[in-house]
């Protein structure tokens, strides 16, 4: 073989090798881009039922903090006649 055979020849598979590492690479952007969607997907819907569990307006600290208060001093009653039972 002469040498500019050969050359030509190492050229065509140093061009094989890079042409499959670009297919491999467009596999992983494509993947990349799926997951990607899925991720802007699923925080889309995570955040429309988090507006739908808060309602449209700003969130009001009146009833539900009041009621929370309540429930947790009910738990520490009951917690403290379970601990001193006088």
């Amino acid at each position: 073989m002469r040498k500019s055979e050969q050359r030509d020849e190492r050229y065509r598979k140093h061009e094989a090798a890079l042409q499959a590492q670009v297919g491999d690479l467009r596999h992983q952007v494509g993947t990349l881009e799926g997951n990607l969607a899925a991720g802007r997907a699923e925080q889309k819907a995570l955040s429309a039922q988090l507006e739908r569990e808060q309602g449209s307006g700003p969130r009001k600290r009146g009833t539900d903090y009041a009621a929370a208060c309540e429930a947790r001093a009910a738990r520490r009653r009951r917690i403290g006649s379970l601990v001193d039972p006088t």
